[in-house]
């Protein structure tokens, strides 16, 4: 076990010190954040400094600090490996943008009853981040429209209702992301045979 005396150092011009309080106690439980290459880069090296103990306050005193204690280092080292996990390559967690993304699909002349149109799952290797999910149809549909996703073999739904006017859009806005095996669908229930209909999906490709 570590002695308080054995916990006490004194302040170094050079050092940067990092509160293991903020650590132990964030702000924050989960956060998304988007990182260019160059800062993960950036990440990646600092963590050669985040296993320096010394490196920690627990306390500040006049001359000298503390820090942490056993139990709390112990907490601290497993939330440094985690990060180190996720800085160093894990595919779930480093993706590099990969581009805009904009896909229509259109029926030209639309069946009496329910238009499904279904939009291709993206491929291996990427993820698609989806923002904006829209359709639009010449004529009243006089049910409803669906607007789903199917993400890990489950139905999402992201918005149902009646279509409004013709000629006017309907939309779903958000944040979605889907691997490859999901897919969107946009469902035009109980349209009249002939209509024009489209749907629009908007977001980034992002390579994994």
């Amino acid at each position: 076990m570590t002695t308080e005396a054995e916990r006490r150092r004194k302040y170094r011009d050079s050092a940067v010190l990092i509160e293991s309080g903020r650590v132990l106690s964030p702000q924050f439980e989960q956060l998304v954040a988007w990182f260019s290459g160059a800062q993960v880069e950036i990440l990646r090296n600092l963590m050669q400094y985040a296993r320096q103990r010394d490196g920690w306050v627990s306390e500040y005193e006049s001359s000298t600090y503390l820090m942490p204690d056993d139990a709390d280092w112990n907490d601290i080292d497993s939330i440094i490996a985690d990060l180190e996990k996720k800085l160093m390559g894990n595919d779930n967690v480093i993706w590099g943008y990969g581009g805009s993304v904009g896909d229509e699909l259109i029926v030209d002349s639309a069946i009496a009853g329910t238009n499904t149109l279904t939009f291709a799952t993206p491929s291996v290797g990427t993820v698609l981040v989806v923002n904006n999910i829209a359709c639009v149809s010449t004529g009243a549909v006089v049910t409803q429209v669906n607007i789903d996703a199917y993400v890990a073999g489950k139905i999402r739904i992201l918005k149902r209702g009646p279509y409004p006017v013709a000629n006017e859009t309907f939309d779903w806005t958000g944040k979605l992301v889907l691997a490859h095996g999901d897919h969107v669908r946009v469902q035009f229930k109980g349209c009249n045979a002939g209509l024009y209909l489209a749907a629009y999906i908007v977001g980034s490709r992002m390579d994994v």
